[in-house]
């Protein structure tokens, strides 16, 4: 179970610290919310999907209690990564409109 919680731990405070340093502008916040939303489900067939295999044996419980803990981390993870990715895409967004407006700026001035 100590595994599941460092593991939590270090991908949202990923999440948070990157959602944080991307969003400039209020705004931002809503089009990361709205990119998650739209990653979730590549993430969860393409990246997450089942985090069982990802863990070591014995991190879950045996029986039930085990499938219903699998079940609760591949839904965690796969929001957190779609944040991570959101958070990425909005960073490139950012970076690239920087560019555009240095290169308008140039050709102008």
């Amino acid at each position: 179970m100590l595994t599941l919680v460092v593991h939590f731990a270090v991908l949202l405070v990923l999440a948070a610290f990157l959602a944080w340093r991307v969003a400039e502008r209020w705004w931002h916040y809503l089009v990361l919310a709205a990119l998650t939303v739209l990653l979730c489900p590549y993430v969860a067939q393409h990246i997450a999907g089942d985090m069982g295999r990802y863990f070591p044996d014995g991190t879950f419980s045996d029986g039930g209690q085990g499938k219903d803990e699998i079940i609760i981390v591949s839904a965690a993870s796969t929001l957190i990564f779609a944040v991570i990715g959101a958070a990425c895409v909005v960073w490139a967004g950012n970076a690239l409109w920087r560019v555009v407006k240095a290169r308008r700026a140039a050709v102008r001035g």
